[in-house]
């Protein structure tokens, strides 16, 4: 379904259409204006991500949770997007040194390591939310229900 409503009165979802479309529309017009529409919409999809209680934020770079704030670095969130896109699968150490820090070889480093002890670190003001990334053999998983 199509809404067009000002920002205010959209229901969730809907598309907001940066400014008023003069009546009658010219479909040209309304067209261009639901194509950047589209546009806005997925770059805010882009930014954020739900899951359970949480959402991240990739600008500025921050975890929200039960009415609080987490301030994070830019890897963090990489690594918190890349194991809830994963998720229910866990994701292997190679791999995500790969996507998130850019290393196309193994490397004898224990940078994953740190990283994810600072986010538990991080995480436990919400000992429900810091549960659900685990660790397994070879890499880790974010698993939904081990907490929410």
């Amino acid at each position: 379904a199509l809404h067009l409503a000002d920002g205010d009165d959209a229901p969730e979802g809907a598309l907001v259409l940066g400014r008023h479309v003069p009546t009658p529309v010219r479909l040209g017009a309304l067209i261009e204006q639901l194509s950047i529409a589209a546009q806005l919409k997925k770059q805010e999809s882009e930014m954020m991500l739900q899951r359970g209680p949480c959402t991240l934020m990739r600008r500025p770079p921050q975890l929200r949770a039960h009415n609080s704030v987490i301030d994070l670095t830019d890897k963090e969130v990489g690594l918190l997007a890349l194991l809830w896109q994963a998720a229910p699968h866990a994701v292997g150490r190679d791999r995500a040194l790969a996507e998130i820090w850019g290393h196309k070889t193994v490397l004898e480093s224990h940078t994953l390591e740190t990283h994810v002890y600072r986010l538990r670190r991080k995480l436990e003001a919400w000992p429900d939310v810091a549960q659900a990334l685990q660790s397994v053999e070879g890499g880790y998983v974010w698993r939904d229900d081990a907490s929410f």
